[in-house]
């Protein structure tokens, strides 16, 4: 559990700084804040980043969808 909360916190700062909300799905809970469109994951993460947190934290059970703030 402690992986992936460090992962979840990792999102959630790059999203906080790049102005976007986070809907985070998971055998945690459920955490939702106002959506309003799905964007492309990669402009706010690069792919390779991404894939490395994906195959470091493996195993776990968990997906994150990605909105903007405003609708756009």
């Amino acid at each position: 559990m402690l992986n992936i909360d460090r992962l979840i916190g990792r999102l959630l700062s790059i999203t906080t700084k790049k102005n976007i909300n986070l809907v985070i799905l998971g055998d945690h809970g459920v955490e939702q804040l106002d959506c309003r469109q799905a964007i492309d994951l990669y402009s706010i993460i690069n792919q390779v980043q991404l894939n490395f947190y994906t195959d470091q934290y493996s195993g776990t059970s968990f997906s994150f969808v990605v909105y903007p703030k405003s609708g756009y």
